[in-house]
């Protein structure tokens, strides 16, 4: 990534009391794997608040929560552009919406561990 965005590029800076993943500029970027979750709202919803902590300690509202999605594949995936969300996470002290400086966390899930497209052909009942 610094070859491509340059030295404002940072890796494990430590921010909000914990080393964080990368950091372009202010913006704090999370990395995670999910193995275990494959319902979308929960898994973004279980790292939405370290994220916001991360990038509130830094000064920025703005946080970017990237996931692996390596669950099992039981139907295909879905378009790309569900894959994208803007989430207002809750934030201490603060009714929703009423912080004037909030908080807001983009998520994106990145689809892996997927099979061949034949592989989700209904199965006939030949019995």
């Amino acid at each position: 990534m610094r070859t491509s965005l340059g030295e404002d590029v940072r890796e494990a800076p430590r921010q909000g009391g914990g080393p964080t993943d990368i950091q372009y500029r202010s913006v704090t970027i999370e990395l995670k794997v999910e193995n275990r979750i494959s319902d979308r709202a929960e898994m973004i919803l279980k790292h939405v608040p370290q994220i916001t902590a991360y990038s509130s300690g830094g000064g920025a509202q703005l946080g970017v929560l990237c996931i692996l999605d390596l669950t099992e594949r039981t139907a295909p995936p879905a378009n790309p552009k569900n894959s994208i969300t803007l989430h207002a996470p809750a934030l201490h002290g603060f009714t929703s919406g009423s912080a004037p400086y909030p908080s807001r966390v983009a998520a994106v899930v990145i689809d892996g561990n997927l099979r061949v497209p034949s592989s989700y052909r209904r199965r006939r009942n030949t019995g």
